[in-house]
């Protein structure tokens, strides 16, 4: 081996120039490279010596960058045997006081960051005069863009690429520094997949205020990834936001291919960069879009607050989740860029008036060839949606319906709409026709009557033929054709047959098979009209003589008769046939019609002007004149009240079943409900458009029918006076119309006769299937003091008072499932994960657990101090939390009941609420006015939420359990981050205490509850309002949102109802349940009132009964034909070239033909099915 030379001695390598190797005098400059300085056209010559030189403890292998500053080679630290990426200034030793500056920054920025992400530096140095530091070295030299190529269209991959850039920016400025020159060349793509900031040439100390960061006028940066304030040369302006612009711009090129501005010049892309928005990437999916233009925008303000942020908004993309950011509007975009340019968008705005002004006479010619098309537009303009309320609260429920129809006829894809429609009509009763419009082919000379079951009509006609029609099909089953004009009908269902009377006296039983029955009379001149008592167990008839009674089990024996003075004006029967008035404008007397003896005498004041018999046979009332209705007890004789009408005439009146209530109507508008004991007003607003014509009750006296000159029928409480039906409407000419309710007055017989013409129609018609809510009733118990549904939906949840049970139910057949006393008012059930088991809390501090199979109890009953406000079960279902009111929080074992951690929260605990995420996290909030988070194993506190001036009454966790949501007495809501116990956003204020706050599932929006009687939405990352107070009429107590987030529902002290998420509209009617009292706690177990879907709302606190009502939830395109039924049954339409009254209402023949051909598993018209009384195939 040959011997090595000896090395030269320090000073000998100190005269050796590090970049040509020409020998040179200590500290002075090299001779050789000042010339080579001097006469080269590029900086290379300088470097070109150095590769495959020793530079130190490094061998330079070769250059792998360049830049404006620096170059970079590649090189082998000898000692270490590695290879690492060496960066020396270019000027080397002749570079200048402020490029050295620069150069150490950057030095000094990068080795102090230790992020995955991030290019790690390893030494810093200087050999020779030569400033230098090395990293860890890349292989491949790949940038992001390189990388991006292939996978332009991989939208998911390039968001969870820069995500991971973003957190290491974002790590860069945790900790004071700026990097300023974010490019694609910038990042590199290892060989593990990963991207690699690098690069920190122009970084900036956030707290670095010593010496100039640049020469005035000089661009720090790449041109086409620079921010408008750093191509201005705005220094004091650069921040964090610079540096998410720079992260913009790469986004934008990984997914266009390009630079958000190229031009010819760096003066050019400067233009652009302040004048200029970028080309819409109209490729890529709208969130991510809207994530780049956010980073991209003019202001910083408007751009993400930090990287952090940005990077967040990415990963969200990335997992399908909707970001925070919201895109531009097209007035936004305007105004930007009017800000952008003042100049051209004011001479803009000027050609733009002088084209309006221009245009108008164009315009006018277009309106007016385009207004047929637009009639529809027209009418809907002329309303507004929030009409819509205002017509339900006046119980204009057709007018509602009508506008709705419209709305879904222009936009059949507006399921609030469809939604809003649904709870009119689950809650309503609309008329619905029963079968064709029978029109007979000759005149009849009788009213048509109708079979108490409302199934069979019975019409007379002048041909001396008497039918019988099918009121399904509109078909005649019968016919009997008589040898005298007929004069009189009636229908039996005892004897299978109808009664018919003649012109020749006869009166003779009737049926489709045999002869008539020719019944024997008193009385020889032609019966005028009969009646058949309810319980079919009378029949009478009356004629210029008298009445006559026949007793139908015995219709063969003739009949026995009364008759008085100046003849008989009207005579009726109790429902039970029992008793018997008969009266004329002087008398009247009520018989008993087993014994044929008068039992009560009267006589007029004045004039009996009208006469009823209440259904039940125990009261009977009377107009006496124009004014006065006077009510007798028919057993004593008594008169028990004398009303008197305060306006118009009196005409007509009718009595409840029991007598009990008198209504009365005349020559106005109005009907009114009286109490017949203390004579007051029980009844709403009872009213015609025009005066009232005729009043009768039903049969049962359970509803009374009105008909007026505004050919509009009315059905009626006969208790309450409340509509038991929506008007029917005809909107025929004036007429003679005929109408008998049924039975219990569910249809109605309309028999129209146009005067001066020959032009008849019998219709029925019956109200629609109604939702009514299914309510379950405990005898003895009221005003409960718990309620809930089960997380199953299955079971509804009772806490009894005032026997202080705990009552578990099955809500589809009310079977008892579990009826437990406790010690002390039940606050709270709750049920094991797979609901094998139950366990209730009671306010005097006492925890039970019952087997729901067996209904053993599962240990000893176990009672602490203080009493239980909220309690929550753990989701496996091991833990059972309570808060009580001495300031702990006991934590309880469920299989054993044992208390296993007892932990202090000052004050009354009021809201206890565990995390989503399984972890076992829970929060409390109190009434001294602070959160915390606490971890259920340990009992360890692991976060503290300060801020609330008064009591905490209710929180929730957003979905992801980062954040959680509290409401106050302070008036205010907040959201805070569980990680750090921070306020996000600005407090959310209100005008009064708060009740109840949830977040929404996608966690984008809380909904706030209030007891001013509001609701409001809130964007739930900033605090702002995202809708106005949504105006509820009563205290708000409960808020909570349906699962796939598209509607909510609030509960108030008076009832509740659904509104839409997106447009803050309602979308239901208000269901009426009210309360008693209010909550005053917050737990899942309190406000557990709904299924997820929000199809069953269970309520039972503070209320006598369970009460489960069902609510429509539609999504979706509604059918062609669903717009047609809803105008059939409110029979109005906006359409004004479409027919309104019965024939709007014969559309339901066809729809019912329609829905026989619907798929099993069509949602609409299963619905519409059961509206229409019509078999489901659900």
């Amino acid at each position: 081996m040959p011997e090595q030379p000896p090395a030269p001695p320090p000073e000998a390598a100190a005269s050796c120039c590090a970049v040509c190797g020409a020998r040179v005098r200590p500290s002075a400059p090299c001779s050789q490279c000042l010339m080579r300085l001097a006469t080269a056209c590029d900086e290379s010559v300088l470097l070109d010596a150095l590769q495959g030189r020793r530079f130190g403890d490094y061998e330079l292998l070769a250059e792998i960058a360049r830049g404006g500053m620096g170059v970079v080679f590649r090189a082998r630290q000898i000692s270490l045997e590695r290879e690492v990426a060496l960066k020396m200034i270019i000027a080397g030793e002749l570079a200048g006081e402020e490029a050295l500056r620069m150069f150490r920054v950057e030095a000094r920025a990068a080795a102090n960051l230790h992020h995955p992400n991030i290019v790690p530096v390893y030494e810093i140095g200087e050999h020779e005069m030569q400033n230098y530091f090395t990293m860890r070295y890349v292989p491949g030299g790949q940038t992001i863009a390189e990388w991006a190529e292939p996978h332009r269209e991989k939208f998911h991959e390039i968001a969870a690429a820069m995500a991971k850039v973003a957190r290491a920016v974002a790590h860069a400025h945790e900790r004071g520094i700026l990097h300023r020159d974010l490019k694609p060349s910038n990042i590199l793509w290892d060989p593990s997949g990963e991207p690699q900031v690098t690069d920190f040439g122009l970084a900036k100390l956030l707290d670095d205020t010593g010496g100039k960061a640049t020469s005035t006028g000089m661009l720090l940066g790449s041109p086409c990834y620079m921010a408008p304030e750093q191509v201005g040369g705005q220094v004091d302006k650069i921040t964090t936001a610079t540096d998410v612009y720079g992260l913009g711009a790469i986004l934008y090129e990984l997914l266009s291919g390009h630079p958000p501005f190229t031009g010819k010049s760096v003066l050019d892309i400067a233009r652009q960069i302040h004048e200029n928005s970028p080309k819409n990437l109209t490729a890529v999916p709208l969130d991510l879009r809207t994530v780049c233009v956010k980073c991209l925008a003019k202001k910083p303000a408007d751009r993400y607050a930090t990287a952090q942020a940005l990077a967040e908004d990415l990963e969200r993309f990335v997992k399908g989740e909707p970001v925070t950011a919201v895109p531009l509007r097209r007035a936004e975009r305007v105004w930007r860029w009017a800000q952008r340019k003042p100049a051209l968008a004011l001479l803009a705005a000027l050609c733009s008036v002088s084209i309006i002004a221009g245009s108008t006479g164009i315009l006018w010619q277009w309106r007016a060839a385009t207004r047929a098309n637009k009639a529809q537009a027209a009418a809907l303009e002329r309303m507004h949606w929030q009409d819509i309320d205002e017509w339900v609260d006046r119980g204009e429920h057709a007018r509602a319906l009508a506008y709705l129809a419209s709305l879904i006829r222009a936009n059949p894809e507006h399921w609030q709409a469809v939604m809003y429609a649904m709870s009119i009509v689950d809650q309503h009763d609309f008329p619905v026709l029963q079968g064709p419009v029978i029109r007979p082919a000759v005149k009849l000379i009788t009213p048509a009557c109708m079979s108490l079951d409302g199934l069979s009509i019975l019409t007379a006609g002048e041909d001396r033929a008497v039918r019988l029609w099918d009121v399904a099909t509109g078909r005649q089953t019968a016919e009997w054709t008589l040898d005298s004009t007929v004069t009189a009908i009636g229908m039996t269902a005892v004897l299978n047959g109808i009664f018919i009377a003649t012109e020749d006296g006869a009166l003779a039983l009737h049926s489709s098979r045999g002869q008539p029955l020719r019944l024997r009379r008193k009385y020889t001149t032609p019966i005028l009209e009969m009646g058949v008592s309810t319980d079919q167990s009378h029949l009478i008839a009356r004629s210029a003589e008298g009445i006559e009674t026949w007793t139908i089990a015995a219709i063969v024996q003739p009949p026995w008769s009364i008759a008085l003075p100046d003849g008989i004006k009207g005579a009726s029967l109790s429902a039970d046939g029992s008793r018997l008035l008969v009266w004329n404008t002087r008398q009247a007397a009520v018989w008993d019609t087993s014994s044929r003896q008068a039992v009560l005498h009267l006589h007029a004041g004045i004039s009996f002007r009208s006469g009823v018999l209440a259904a039940g046979g125990a009261r009977v009332a009377f107009l006496d004149g124009g004014f006065l209705a006077k009510i007798w007890d028919v057993a004593s004789g008594k008169l028990v009240q004398t009303v008197e009408s305060q306006l118009a005439k009196s005409k007509f009146l009718s009595l409840d079943r029991a007598g009990s209530r008198l209504t009365v109507a005349g020559n106005a508008n109005h009907l009114t409900v009286y109490d017949v004991e203390s004579g007051l007003t029980v009844s709403p607003l009872m009213s015609h458009h025009y005066a009232i014509s005729s009043l009768q009750a039903s049969p049962d006296g359970s509803c009374t029918v009105s008909y007026g000159n505004d050919d509009a029928i009315h059905v009626w409480d006969a208790r309450t006076g409340a509509s038991f039906m929506t008007s029917i409407s005809f909107g025929l000419p004036r007429k003679q119309t005929h109408v008998q309710p049924s039975l219990d007055g569910s249809s109605v017989l309309v028999h129209h006769r146009l005067e001066g013409q020959f032009d008849e129609s019998i219709t029925v018609w019956k109200g629609n299937s109604q939702l009514p809510p299914k309510r379950h009733h405990v005898p003895g118990q009221r005003d409960f003091n718990s309620g809930r549904i089960s997380p199953d939906g299955r079971l509804g949840c009772l806490g009894l008072n005032p026997e202080n049970r705990a009552y578990v139910y099955e809500l589809a057949t009310g079977r008892v499932i579990l009826d437990k006393p406790l010690m002390g008012d039940v606050y709270g059930i709750h049920f094991s994960p797979d609901h094998k088991k139950c366990y209730g809390v009671t306010a005097n501090g006492a925890v039970y657990g019952w087997d729901l199979e067996t209904g053993h109890a599962l240990w000893q009953p176990n009672q602490q101090p203080g009493m239980i406000r909220p309690s929550a079960i753990s989701p496996d279902g091991a833990r059972l939390i309570a808060g009580h009111n001495d300031g702990h929080i006991r934590v309880y074992d469920t299989s054993t009941g044992a208390l296993v951690l007892t932990l202090a929260h000052p004050g009354e605990v009021k809201v206890l609420r565990f995390a989503p995420d399984k972890s076992g996290r829970f929060m409390s909030g109190s009434t001294d006015g602070i959160a915390h988070v606490w971890e259920l194993a340990t009992g360890r506190k692991l976060q503290t939420f300060t801020g609330h001036t008064h009591t905490i009454i209710a929180g929730d966790w957003s979905p992801d359990s980062r954040f959680i949501t509290t409401a106050s007495y302070d008036s205010t809501a907040r959201v805070w981050d569980v990680s750090t116990g921070q306020m996000t956003g600005t407090p959310m204020p209100h005008f009064a205490w708060l009740s109840h706050l949830e977040f929404s599932p996608d966690g984008r929006r809380v909904v706030t509850a209030c007891r001013d009687g509001t609701a409001r939405l809130w964007n739930a990352r900033t605090g702002q309002p995202l809708s106005p107070q949504l105006q509820q009429g009563y205290t708000c107590e409960t808020v909570r949102f349906t699962a796939d987030g598209a509607t909510f529902l609030v509960r108030d002290h008076e009832g509740f109802r659904f509104w839409d998420t997106e447009n803050a509209i309602p979308v239901s009617i208000h269901y009426p349940e009210p309360v008693s009292g209010g909550l005053g706690m917050d737990s899942e177990n309190w406000r557990a009132i709904m299924t997820p879907d929000g199809t069953h709302v269970f309520l039972g606190y503070s209320i006598n009964d369970g009460a489960l009502w069902q609510v429509n939830h539609p999504r979706g395109k509604a059918p062609p034909w669903f717009a047609d039924l809803l105008e059939t049954l409110c029979l109005n339409t906006l359409d004004e070239s479409k027919p309104g009254g019965i024939l709007l209402g014969e559309h339901v023949l066809k729809l019912r033909q329609l829905l026989l051909q619907s798929a099993p598993a069509d949602f609409h018209a299963n619905w519409a099915k059961q509206v229409l009384g019509m078999k489901t195939t659900k």
